[in-house]
């Protein structure tokens, strides 16, 4: 897991972002489903940091102006956590189910009766 310093840039966020999305370029759908289920199991390991960290955050935005809807929007809670691991234990499972349910598609040239080249199953 990647530990993220208190005072870390946007710029270094983002350069950390594109690393990561060069690498998941490269990853198998199973290395895929494992690192979103590592994100949720993430997420509720890590609920006290997270929690304590948004509520740093919900209170600078209420300090700097930021309406109610807005900070409501921005607030977390453990419930939201939990419904946001949830998600993406559902997005996790949905990927599972779609390996499984689609064979690769079987090419074969174009010359054949079909007239197309690929066809699943």
């Amino acid at each position: 897991m990647i530990e993220l310093a208190t005072t870390i840039t946007t710029r270094e966020l983002a350069e950390r972002a594109r690393v990561a999305a060069v690498a998941l370029r490269s990853a198998t759908a199973e290395q895929k489903t494992r690192a979103i289920q590592a994100m949720a199991r993430g997420l509720l390991t890590h609920a006290d940091r997270i929690l304590d960290a948004n509520t740093r955050d919900v209170e600078a935005a209420k300090a700097a102006g930021m309406g109610s809807a807005k900070t409501d929007r921005l607030t977390l809670t453990e419930a939201r956590l939990r419904d946001m691991a949830a998600g993406l234990e559902a997005v996790a499972g949905l990927a599972i189910r779609s390996a499984q349910r689609s064979p690769a598609p079987t090419c074969r040239p174009a010359s054949t009766s079909s007239g197309s080249g690929c066809r699943s199953g």
